[in-house]
């Protein structure tokens, strides 16, 4: 029996991609510009932080903690989220 070539690739790092389809076959993301994250646009769900709530014993009352996401100025008042 006969082994031909290395068992482990001791320099993995040096890999020499060349080309964006060898980037792609070592199963890395496509990379072109500066990282954004997601707004919205182009039907992109925009999912709001849900409410956390406790219940407080002594005086039998839930209590709901909201996370204000957005203050929207109105004409005469303020549109919380």
């Amino acid at each position: 029996m006969a082994m031909v070539g290395r068992l482990l690739n001791i320099l993995p790092g040096f890999i020499p991609i060349g080309s964006v389809q060898k980037n792609h076959e070592l199963c890395n993301r496509p990379r072109n510009g500066l990282w954004q994250r997601k707004t919205g646009r182009f039907g992109r769900k925009m999912h709001l932080k849900q409410f956390v709530s406790t219940y407080c014993k002594t005086i039998n009352l839930w209590v709901v903690w909201i996370s204000i996401i957005a203050i929207i100025p109105l004409q005469n008042n303020f549109l919380i989220l």
